[in-house]
């Protein structure tokens, strides 16, 4: 994003900027509304699953985080075009920081759909008579292992 910014390949204007500032609102309330929902056992299955829409929604946030990075780079470039004053330095940096954090976060939040989609998968066409690819099956072997143990110098487990 800052190769486009800077080649000015994507220009922010005041019509952008209030487009992703009214989309980032509404994505505040979601989450909001989503977490005030989640004490009183109301889920959002479609949104937060591992599904087509689960993973399209993941895009459009990971999308709406990068045109914040766009919104964050002006309010920079005009700081200094307008002499902010040095005080301003940690407003910026501030907002920059929370912005990439968020990306990051959005990021990990589509991976983790993406890994569960694939396990799903994966679960559904083994076999599970199979062994040596039915993933459940190697978590239980994992977990019946004992932990070995020293007793007057010889190995038990």
């Amino acid at each position: 994003m800052v190769i486009l910014y800077v080649t000015r390949t994507i220009r922010v204007t005041d019509r952008m900027r209030s487009i992703v500032m009214g989309a980032t609102a509404a994505n505040f309330v979601f989450y909001l509304a989503t977490f005030a929902l989640s004490f009183a056992g109301v889920s959002m299955p479609l949104v937060w699953d591992s599904g087509p829409l689960g993973i399209i929604f993941s895009l459009a946030v990971i999308a709406l985080a990068a045109f914040n990075l766009l919104i964050d780079f002006d309010m920079i470039e005009r700081g200094i075009a307008q002499g902010a004053p040095r005080r301003m330095n940690w407003f910026a940096a501030f907002g920059l920081t929370v912005t990439i954090v968020w990306l990051y976060l959005e990021i990990l939040r589509l991976l983790g759909k993406l890994h569960r989609r694939y396990l799903t998968q994966v679960a559904a066409a083994a076999d599970p008579s199979c062994r040596c690819c039915f993933p459940t099956h190697r978590m239980r072997v994992l977990r019946r292992r004992r932990p070995v143990r020293m007793e007057e110098g010889r190995i038990q487990g």
